[in-house]
């Protein structure tokens, strides 16, 4: 499991979380195939959550010093997934006026 020291918030900090994020991606690639059972997806998923994480390293706060950083990637996650469910999910409902009867029935 890995953990990091993050005892101040500094510059820093921030450089070690964001070097620390690959080690998460095993941990992350479970989650993300649990939610998504489909592999290619879950990379997807797993590659979207650590670039926003990447992003928003500065918005971690670690409540000890040796936080992990799972809770917080977990909720990105989670979040990354409902907004790629609610993407597909409105794509296939803007399709289908359009869509033909029987390709409808294909599905």
């Amino acid at each position: 499991k890995p953990t990091m020291s993050l005892k101040k918030e500094g510059k820093g900090n921030i450089a070690r979380l964001r070097q620390a994020l690959p080690d998460y991606r095993p941990n992350l690639l479970r989650i993300a195939l649990r939610l998504t059972r489909n592999y290619e997806e879950a990379e997807d998923l797993v590659q979207e959550t650590l670039l926003r994480a990447y992003e928003r390293a500065e918005t971690f706060r670690a409540a000890t010093e040796n936080a992990s950083l799972l809770p917080w990637l977990s909720a990105i996650l989670k979040n990354c997934f409902i907004n790629l469910y609610r993407k597909k999910r409105f794509e296939v409902q803007n399709c289908l006026p359009w869509c033909e009867e029987t390709e409808y029935l294909r599905w």
